[in-house]
């Protein structure tokens, strides 16, 4: 073999060595999709380990809220929870509003320990809807999310008590997903 061929050979296993590396690199990735939203010492996310699931496949998505400030920890005062989670499949366009009990309760966050909640699905339907939707609404109670493009809306919705007054954090995100067949 010439020197020429070496090196060509060197080279050509250098390149598959990176390649590989690379690869295993994007699997390793805990998240495919990860968004933040930052207001004062706070950060938001909605997170989904998955684009794409498959039918009847438990959603792998959450919503986070972390403390980053200077304290060790803070007490925000909420509803039931700080988020609003609302789910919208983009191809019946059905929208599926979210429920909430709404007593005052109150969280301690420990900085840098993000407070965590999985999406559950919340909606609801009335007399007046429509059959489709109806049904589509009880396939979702039972945690089985039809074959469709979804979108979920997050908000927060909480405040803190400051020596001058409440201080309220809002802050929005929102998180892609679709569901395929098995």
């Amino acid at each position: 073999m010439t020197t020429i061929q070496k090196i060509f050979l060197l080279i050509f296993i250098l390149i598959a060595l990176v390649a590989c590396g690379t690869a295993k690199q994007d699997n390793e990735q805990i998240f495919l999709k990860d968004n933040k939203d930052i207001m004062g010492d706070f950060i938001f996310q909605l997170k989904s380990e998955k684009d794409t699931y498959t039918q009847n496949e438990p959603l792998q998505i959450y919503a986070e809220l972390e403390y980053v400030g200077e304290s060790d920890e803070i007490t925000i005062y909420h509803a039931s929870s700080p988020f609003i989670l609302e789910l919208k499949e983009l191809n019946t366009n059905f929208d599926f509003g979210y429920a909430m009990d709404t007593p005052l309760l109150s969280s301690t966050l420990k900085k840098r320990e993000p407070f965590r909640i999985p999406y559950s699905f919340s909606g609801g339907y009335n007399e007046f809807s429509p059959d489709d939707y109806v049904q589509f609404v009880k396939k979702l109670m039972d945690g089985e999310f039809p074959i469709g493009r979804y979108v979920i809306s997050g908000k927060t919705d909480f405040y803190i008590e400051t020596d001058e007054a409440k201080q309220t954090y809002n802050m929005e995100q929102s998180i892609e997903f679709e569901v395929v067949e098995n």
